[in-house]
């Protein structure tokens, strides 16, 4: 092979042209993928990306290389999530995030998720189970009371209390219900 030729400082750099050629390659053929999935007009295309806090280096260069194309890929939708409190200004991701806003006109729109408050978990909980507010609201209170209103603890929480048998559905009435909120809150406490 040519790296016995070469000193081996040489072989270093060959080693390392190599494996900028093998990514290049790769992030031209995920591309046209991308391209061959995504049509505007008959199957747009979503591509999720979640927990990009934890994203390396190699993956975010891969989003750099979506966008820094001189034809966009009409009809991809790129969403990402992360957990804003796990993000540093000088990390990784948020320098590619600002390298994708200011170097390659790319529009980011970031939506901040908050905690429940206790009104919203009771009508989720009015909704889901069909009982009325009122009929719910103590139930509801225990799930924030032990989440704090965490969209994941809760569903996380309401998962628990079902396997549990904590909340079922009652065979006389054929309705959701549940066991007493002491109960309740001796089990998951």
């Amino acid at each position: 092979s040519l790296e016995r030729l070469l000193d081996p400082e040489d072989s270093v750099t060959v080693n390392e042209m190599k494996r900028q050629e093998l990514q290049k390659r790769f992030y031209q053929s995920f591309i046209k993928f991308l391209r061959i999935l995504s049509d505007p007009n008959k199957h747009p295309l979503v591509l999720y990306v979640d927990d990009l806090q934890w994203s390396d280096k190699g993956s975010l260069e891969l989003l750099l290389a979506i966008f820094s194309e001189d034809e966009p890929i009409h009809g991809l939708l790129v969403l990402g999530t992360c957990r804003s409190d796990e993000v540093k200004f000088d990390s990784l991701l948020s320098q590619t995030l600002r390298d994708l806003e200011d170097k390659h006109n790319t529009h980011i729109n970031e939506i901040r998720l908050t905690n429940m408050e206790p009104d919203s978990i009771t009508q989720i909980m009015g909704e889901v189970l069909q009982l009325g507010e009122s009929r719910v609201k103590s139930l509801a209170e225990i799930l924030w009371h032990h989440t704090e209103g965490n969209c994941l603890f809760v569903a996380q929480l309401v998962k628990k209390l079902l396997e549990e048998r904590l909340i079922y559905v009652d065979a006389t009435s054929l309705e959701w219900t549940w066991k007493d909120v002491d109960e309740i809150r001796g089990r998951i406490d």
